[in-house]
């Protein structure tokens, strides 16, 4: 996020009243166009997906809640049902389903 120190521009400790100085001014904006939203609030709305940080794999991962839900961003994609045959798996075994998830896509199978 840019930020600028103004002062008033009568101000004593204004250096840019004296000197020409340009300084950064603290905007609340990031650069990008359009109004900054503020993040989301996961308590509002209902939650479709997690993303989360695996240790294990050393990737991130999507856990979604809906099946609908693509955040089109690569990362593998995990729904629930899939949970309780991956919790029985190895780290070696996990991370070897998951270069195939990220390869193909779908779902994790018996």
């Amino acid at each position: 996020m840019p930020y600028k120190v103004e002062f008033p521009p009568d101000s004593e400790k204004n250096p840019a009243a004296s000197s020409g100085l340009s300084l950064p001014k603290n905007t609340g904006e990031s650069g990008e166009v359009g109004e900054a939203k503020p993040a989301p609030d996961p308590t509002e709305g209902r939650i479709i997906a997690v993303l989360i940080a695996s240790t294990v794999l050393e990737a991130g991962i999507w856990i979604a809640l809906d099946d609908s839900f693509d955040p089109g961003d690569g990362l593998a994609v995990y729904y629930p049902d899939e949970l309780e045959f991956l919790a029985t798996k190895d780290p070696q075994t996990l991370r070897e389903i998951h270069r195939v998830k990220l390869a193909f896509g779908g779902r994790v199978r018996q």
